[in-house]
């Protein structure tokens, strides 16, 4: 990768959900300029076989988009997200995962601009306050619930006992502040530095973007400052992620980047979406 060129965009295509996804994301990456020199990594991931990614080449080689690839056999996606990383010699990579549209132009100069100072490490289009910890006893009732049997009763109080004695060492309680793993931007060596083995499951992978030791808590805690950003290129600190209308809130309207939870929320009924804006931010103000 050239001097001019040390900004990678990583977009990881999964390949299971077949290339509509990918089809979604470059005729998005087509509409709205970047409006900075970076490089296009299409990261494929889940196909141990060469050649089952023919039709998703052909997906980009028809929209004559210019991109290099890489290969994962099979991983999560945080897991691919390092793999890509080891292989970059980019400073700044921006990881996007397979549900991801751009909404808007010019938006990866908007990611950079948040990079002026060298006190930012991360910067990303959605955040939350979510709590995985705090999640089990706003879905869940401690009270018995009768109408819905024993074995819905005993697997509920097992979860409360798992969530008490193990994931409270994990989590924070609400609020808990954190980047959300897609569309965000990082700083690769720093990233590189919090990879602590493979990530094997959809919970490892909560904690690490959520977790008292994940990606945004570590970066807080050796001094480091996190971004997020809307689609007018606005920088919110951590005390105005909600009013930034990106993520779980209002109409979503400031949005960035798209992906698969703010797709829900818009689709969602009234009642749930603010059972949704209770989730990520907590009682209205």
């Amino acid at each position: 990768m050239g001097e001019k060129n040390k900004i990678a965009v990583v977009y990881l295509s999964w390949l299971p959900y077949g290339p509509g996804y990918l089809e979604a994301f470059a005729d998005s990456y087509l509409q709205h300029p970047a409006g900075a020199a970076h490089e296009l990594i299409i990261l494929f991931n889940g196909a141990p076989e060469q050649q089952v990614l023919q039709d998703y080449h052909q997906v980009l080689q028809k929209k004559g988009i210019d991109y290099t690839s890489l290969r994962l056999p099979d991983g999560q996606d945080i897991d691919a997200y390092f793999y890509a990383a080891r292989e970059l010699d980019a400073e700044l990579v921006l990881f996007l995962n397979t549900y991801s549209v751009i909404l808007y132009d010019q938006w990866l100069k908007k990611y950079l601009d948040t990079f002026g100072s060298p006190t930012v490490a991360l910067t990303g289009a959605t955040a939350s306050n979510q709590s995985y910890y705090s999640t089990v006893f706003s879905q869940h009732p401690f009270h018995w619930e009768a109408a819905k049997g024993w074995r819905y009763n005993y697997r509920k109080y097992k979860l409360f006992i798992k969530t008490w004695l193990y994931w409270s060492f994990l989590f924070k309680p609400f609020p808990n502040p954190h980047i959300r793993t897609n569309a965000f931007m990082v700083r690769r060596e720093l990233f590189l530095n919090l990879y602590k083995g493979p990530i094997r499951s959809k919970f490892r992978a909560y904690v690490f973007e959520n977790g008292r030791k994940g990606l945004t808590n570590l970066l807080l805690q050796k001094g480091y400052t996190v971004v997020l950003i809307d689609k007018f290129g606005r920088q919110y600190t951590v005390d105005k992620w909600r009013s930034s209308n990106t993520y779980w809130n209002s109409e979503q309207e400031n949005l960035l980047v798209s992906d698969n939870q703010t797709i829900k929320y818009a689709a969602a009924s009234p009642d749930e979406k603010k059972h949704y804006q209770f989730l990520a931010w907590g009682k209205q103000y």
